[in-house]
């Protein structure tokens, strides 16, 4: 199992780099099954998040987990259910996401 979450992460990492790396930061991505990423642009992760919803992308906006004014723009990113062509395709969908008018 070790090789598949790595082959599916090292997909997210490609996908990010390709579609959006102009619009998002990866934030520590060494461990686990999700990958942390912060929103460029002061794009809202909420509303983000919603729109990748509405595409059969499914992310978690990182301002909920703030308390108090500093809440910063981010998402995390699930790939330990999915396969590489499908992360591949999600980071395509976020990338597109994120350059359309809010």
């Amino acid at each position: 199992m070790r090789s598949a979450y790595l082959e599916r992460r090292d997909a997210v990492l490609r996908g990010l780099a390709l579609h959006c790396a102009d619009l998002v930061r990866v934030h520590n991505s060494d461990a686990g099954l999700h990958v942390t990423v912060m929103l460029r642009n002061d794009a809202d992760d909420r509303g983000v998040a919603e729109r990748l919803g509405r595409r059969g992308v499914a992310a978690l906006a990182l301002s909920n987990a703030y308390v108090g004014p500093g809440r910063r723009q981010g998402l995390l990113l699930g790939f330990g259910c999915a396969e590489p062509q499908r992360l591949l395709d999600a980071t395509r969908i976020l990338g597109d996401v994120l350059r359309e008018p809010a």
